[in-house]
């Protein structure tokens, strides 16, 4: 099948969608269907081959002026007229108002996964007036599910439930239960929660917090909180911030962390950190909060959202439940991961749900 993939930022480095989308490109080449990219940026690695994907730039895919919007819209159809696209396909609902004026007067389907919740009441009149040009819809789990279908009339849609999956890279050790290093890996914004965590170190003593991930350029301000905050708590040598990491590097950080940390305050739809860190033999407490609660049925690992306390008591409660009972919930947990977040087969899912008939 001839698939056109319309994607606004097609970098794999920026976060867990556009990495999830990289990999799913190359499933479908694998699957032998042919895959026109068409996004607002481009910044794929140089040392990875796609003999089926052709890349075609558009500066801008969303409604900013009508001259420029119109023009991109009859750009897209040429590419889909030439191109003969039987099907596109796009994780973010700012192209649907584009999809279904270029859908006008040609015969082609589409669907959206939806990868995303917005933590915004203002989803727009054009994108719910655009996903009437939606076919089919995949959704990561049952809370991304319900928090569109309280944004859209989703009746009509052909959908399913699929979770993005990941690259298991086992790593089988002895599961710790005395921490010491603790981690956070993810964007650095302001509804993960950083703050709260930061806080939380100061009433653990003794132990040491390390932050990898990127600063958002376009929020300083936040960054230079972040550095205030641990500067006036004096945590200076507990807490360190490392920045953007490759994803090889990222697992070294996992091997020497004894305990993964997520404190988001905003709900997220699926932190794929949480079953890298599982797969590695490492505990990952996180916030109660958003689609987390469907990856870890067993609330073992929870805490209350935006509370320093929960935090710091968590740890403790871990460190005091006896090993073999921990190694159980863990092991359990591990095995469960490991069948439903397996990258090949949400993937080749996806792929069957969407495009075989």
């Amino acid at each position: 099948m001839k698939i056109l993939i319309l994607e606004d930022i097609a970098d794999p480095t920026k976060g867990g969608a556009e990495n999830s989308m990289f990999h799913f490109i190359k499933c479908l080449n694998l699957c032998n269907h042919q895959v026109t990219l068409v996004c607002s940026e481009f910044a794929y690695p140089k040392d990875l081959k796609f003999s089926r994907v052709e890349i075609l730039n558009l500066k801008s895919l969303q409604f900013r002026s009508s001259l420029s919007f119109f023009n991109n819209v009859r750009k897209l159809r040429r590419i889909i007229i030439d191109e003969k696209i039987e099907f596109v396909l796009t994780h973010t609902i700012h192209n649907f108002t584009t999809l279904r004026i270029a859908k006008i007067g040609l015969q082609f389907q589409t669907a959206v996964i939806f990868k995303w919740i917005y933590n915004s009441k203002n989803i727009g009149i054009k994108a719910r007036w655009g996903l009437k040009s939606i076919d089919k819809a995949v959704f990561l789990n049952e809370f991304v599910k319900d928090y569109w279908s309280r944004q859209f009339v989703l009746n009509r849609i052909e959908s399913i439930i699929i979770p993005d999956g990941i690259t298991i890279d086992r790593k089988d050790m002895p599961l710790i239960n005395r921490f010491k290093n603790y981690l956070y890996v993810g964007r650095i914004t302001e509804g993960k929660g950083l703050k709260i965590l930061i806080s939380a170190f100061e009433l653990i003593e003794g132990d040491n917090l390390i932050i990898v991930g990127e600063f958002n350029p376009l929020n300083n301000e936040y960054h230079y909180e972040l550095q205030e905050l641990v500067k006036t708590k004096q945590l200076d040598q507990k807490v360190k911030f490392h920045g953007k990491k490759e994803l090889s590097e990222i697992f070294d950080f996992y091997d020497k962390a004894d305990m993964i940390i997520i404190p988001s305050i905003l709900p997220e739809a699926q932190p794929l950190v949480f079953v890298e860190s599982v797969m590695r033999s490492k505990l990952c407490i996180c916030s109660n909060i958003g689609g987390i609660k469907e990856m870890c049925q067993d609330s073992f690992l929870f805490f209350k959202p935006n509370c320093p306390i929960a935090i710091a008591n968590k740890i403790r409660e871990l460190e005091n439940m006896e090993k073999e009972i921990l190694a159980n919930r863990f092991s359990s947990l591990r095995e469960m991961l490991l069948n439903k977040y397996d990258k090949e087969n949400t993937q080749l899912s996806t792929i069957q749900f969407l495009f075989e008939v």
